[in-house]
């Protein structure tokens, strides 16, 4: 039901040292932040620069390309359910149950988060 249906995803993209002109990501046309990508919450990898002897420092709030859930705070973020709730999502959460959380309606019961 609607306890287990993301409405709203904390995001963040280039905000690490609290001072960057925006704190969220919208798109006019998109997919918008998607839980259930591959990548999971608060990867800041972006490129082929950010891997060693060249890497950039890993920041919280600077994620690694638009559309991914994170934000500025380390170890998750917070999401906005169907119901109303708000809840914690840790970084180190189960990726199904992440991915599970993308949809609606589809029959399947999501474990702890």
């Amino acid at each position: 039901g609607t306890s287990n249906s993301a409405m709203v995803v904390e995001t963040t993209r280039e905000v690490w040292d609290g001072t960057s002109n925006y704190w969220g990501c919208s798109v006019y046309a998109g997919n918008g932040v998607f839980l259930g990508n591959s990548r999971g919450i608060n990867d800041i990898v972006c490129c082929s620069w950010t891997t060693p002897p060249n890497a950039n420092p890993r920041i919280p709030g600077k994620l690694g390309s638009y559309s991914l859930p994170g934000s500025s705070h380390a170890g998750g973020c917070y999401v906005l359910l169907a119901d109303g709730a708000v809840r914690f999502l840790s970084e180190n959460m189960d990726a199904t149950t992440r991915r599970g959380l993308s949809y609606i309606a589809d029959g399947s019961v999501l474990g702890e988060f």
